[in-house]
């Protein structure tokens, strides 16, 4: 029954590299019980789980990697599978897309249960799924989200040169002798690289071919529509395009301040459903809110604005050419996905970005100054097209280095 899943697993290892590791593999407790993966399409869970295997295990019969989209998982079970491989000595499952097995939860908690001494790691592209199911496993699974590549990690990728992530109280104190080191030793421009990253850089499997990326990531936006939203939402199939408008919507904006009135009567849909179908893409990682000022669930509900999740995402969503003419929501897009993986940002009233700690960022060109911050010792540019800044004015790509 294991057989035709050992040589998956085979081929899978035999091509899969380990000189790159993603920020979170060290951060990850590996002899956790029950742990899981999430985070949204493509952005290398199930490189992570085989690159685990093959550096501690190395043997199918100790640590087995399935899918659980595998037709003999579906067919077979995915807790035959687990109870076959435990009782033969196994000592760790690894179940990739498991948000693709029928009533999942149920079947972990069983095989959690059944087998006290067993290790499951689990991974689940749809944010969604995986956190519709973690009820049931709340008091038993640690949860582990994955970002988007960080600009840090392109370069590494790119340059073979690798940086140690960096605080942003580091950052913000120490940014010009932090941008000279790393432009000093990198021998390709720094800027170049920003450009590329902001165009491909985002998900690893651009590594597989530059020119077919934009499409595999159409194709990612399409399973997330079609497949993992409708999972585990009561959303309708006729719903399904509304979803497409309202990110093309907020894609060809610049930038998008949502206005749930105007939006429901544009997508002509009802307000509590433009509600809904917000918070289901910001969950699946294609969508990233940004709250206003304030607290409370108000503030949560109605985001001050809207983004991509990612800059990669412009060409997915208009075309191979869609970053063009919105250079400056582009940079507001990269600052967010970059510094929210770190710490929470809110709307500013006179700025573009807050964060708890009082610290407000305004993001702009080279060319960018700003009346609302002379003065305020708490308030940054964050400036495009420099690679080395001065005082309060620091080179937009040094906040890719935060993870």
């Amino acid at each position: 029954m294991l057989t035709p899943l050992v040589e998956i697993q085979a081929r899978l290892a035999a091509h899969t590299q380990s000189t790159f590791r993603r920020y979170l593999f060290s951060a990850i407790d590996w002899n956790t019980r029950l742990f899981a993966l999430i985070g949204p399409r493509g952005v290398g869970k199930t490189t992570m789980l085989l690159q685990f295997f093959k550096e501690e295990f190395g043997d199918p019969a100790r640590c087995l990697y399935v899918s659980a989209d595998n037709v003999v998982v579906q067919g077979v079970g995915l807790y035959e599978i687990a109870s076959q491989h435990f009782r033969e000595g196994g000592e760790m499952l690894l179940v990739d897309e498991v948000h693709r097995y029928p009533d999942w939860a149920s079947q972990v908690k069983s095989i959690y249960d059944a087998f006290p001494s067993s290790r499951l790691a689990l991974s689940g592209s749809s944010m969604l799924e995986i956190l519709a199911g973690n009820a049931d496993l709340s008091r038993r699974m640690v949860s582990y989200s994955l970002a988007g590549m960080s600009f840090r990690e392109f370069i590494e990728l790119e340059t073979g040169v690798a940086f140690e992530p960096v605080s942003l109280e580091t950052l913000l104190s120490d940014h010009s002798k932090l941008a000279m080191k790393i432009t000093q030793e990198l021998n390709v421009a720094i800027m170049g690289l920003f450009r590329r990253y902001l165009s491909y850089g985002v998900y690893p499997f651009y590594r597989e071919g530059e020119a077919l990326y934009h499409r595999k990531l159409e194709n990612i936006l399409q399973k997330v529509f079609s497949e993992d939203i409708p999972a585990v939402t009561s959303i309708r199939p006729e719903a399904v395009p509304v979803l497409r408008r309202l990110v093309y919507l907020v894609a060809s904006s610049q930038p998008f301040a949502p206005n749930i009135e105007r939006m429901a009567n544009t997508l002509d849909a009802s307000r509590p459903s433009v509600y809904n179908y917000i918070d289901y893409l910001v969950k699946a990682g294609v969508l990233a809110a940004l709250a206003p000022p304030g607290k409370g669930h108000k503030a949560l509900r109605k985001p001050a604005k809207l983004y991509l999740d990612n800059p990669n995402l412009f060409s997915a969503v208009l075309g191979e050419r869609g970053e063009e003419g919105r250079i400056g929501t582009v940079r507001e897009t990269f600052f967010h996905h970059q510094v929210s993986s770190q710490v929470h940002l809110t709307a500013d009233p006179t700025l573009d970005f807050r964060m708890e700690s009082g610290q407000r960022f305004e993001v702009g060109g080279r060319s960018k100054t700003s009346t609302q911050r002379e003065g305020d010792p708490n308030a940054w540019l964050a400036v495009d097209d420099t690679e080395v800044g001065t005082g309060h004015r620091i080179p937009l790509w040094l906040f890719g280095m935060l993870y």
